[in-house]
């Protein structure tokens, strides 16, 4: 609904044929990928979606064309989508990675075309507000913890795991702000 908010035709593609959406019109994926402008993926990762997207489909797709995966890592073969954001000019943002956190080796670290390409650290799953709730509660379960109140949960790795969150989450939080602040002022 929030894509058909801003004027966007809607249509879809199912790996099993299984799902119906009678709202929107189903098309095949080389259709889709040849007519989009937006190809936003959210599905799980299995036999029919792994390596869904590959070199051959993915030069199909339009230039200029948006790119995103929302769902697993491995639907979008990394290899393969390194190749074409060389090669063509199409946009990726992926939350999600064939190996988390990204290794050495990734080939996208070795794209020419670094601006055609945004990945975010898996935040996809929930809004600003679960996210707070979650630092809320490790703020507290850590507190207590600390002060030989909780169930243990606190120990030296955990400290530093839990650390490390707490400062990612902030950040993000502070980005989210900053990007509400400037849509508030376009």
């Amino acid at each position: 609904n929030v894509a058909k908010s801003f004027g966007c035709n809607i249509i879809y593609y199912s790996t099993t044929g299984k799902n119906q959406d009678l709202e929107y019109p189903k098309y095949e994926l080389d259709t889709l990928l040849k007519s989009s402008d937006i190809i936003s993926i959210h599905a799980p990762l299995n036999e029919h979606t792994f390596n869904l997207l590959n070199y051959d489909n993915m030069k199909l797709m339009k230039e200029g064309a948006l790119l995103l995966n929302l769902g697993r890592g491995n639907i979008v073969n990394e290899d393969d989508l390194a190749a074409i954001i060389d090669e063509k000019n199409i946009i990726a943002g992926l939350d999600v990675l064939g190996s988390e956190p990204m290794k050495e080796d990734n080939p996208l670290k070795n794209i020419k075309k670094k601006e055609n390409l945004f990945i975010t650290p898996h935040l996809a799953w929930g809004g600003i507000e679960s996210r707070k709730k979650l630092i809320d509660m490790i703020y507290i379960l850590t507190y207590a913890d600390m002060n030989g109140v909780g169930n243990g949960i606190y120990n030296s790795f955990n400290s530093r795991l839990i650390n490390t969150l707490y400062r990612q989450s902030l950040m993000v939080l502070d980005s989210k702000i900053m990007l509400d602040n400037a849509t508030k002022r376009v």
